[in-house]
């Protein structure tokens, strides 16, 4: 949600500008698949399953947030097992994978957003995360 600025957008703001990845290999999706080796990665699943798109790799984000913000969100979800780590309820953890270079401001906010997510969902407030 917070790599998508609340589904406002479906590529990195700044399209990488001045990252180690690039503006080919930056943020794009829902849950923006970033860096060489994720592409790489969704590329090589898209193939596997029999839906073999060459520009995943050869433009990059410019095409996975066009074409497919969803499929790549849910295809880094499953590839890290985030489901695993939501059984156990460990927000921290979770944003640790999704966003492992952010800071203690982002993962404050991330703890915030979920507590709210959770009364939404069962009307009682979340205590512990």
């Amino acid at each position: 949600m917070f790599e998508s600025d609340y589904w406002r957008s479906t590529i990195e703001y700044g399209h990488g500008k001045g990252k180690p990845y690039g503006k080919k290999y930056c943020g794009a999706g829902y849950i923006q698949l970033t860096w060489e080796y994720n592409y790489e990665a969704f590329s090589k699943y898209m193939k596997n399953n029999g839906m073999k798109d060459g520009k995943i790799m050869s433009v990059g984000a410019d095409h996975v947030s066009k074409y497919y913000p969803w499929f790549a969100s849910g295809f880094f979800w499953h590839d890290n097992k985030i489901n695993n780590k939501c059984k156990q309820g460990k927000v921290d953890d979770i944003s640790r994978i999704v966003n492992r270079y952010a800071g203690d401001k982002v993962f404050a906010a991330k703890r915030q957003c979920y507590k709210k997510i959770c009364y939404v969902i069962s009307g009682k407030p979340k205590r512990k995360i």
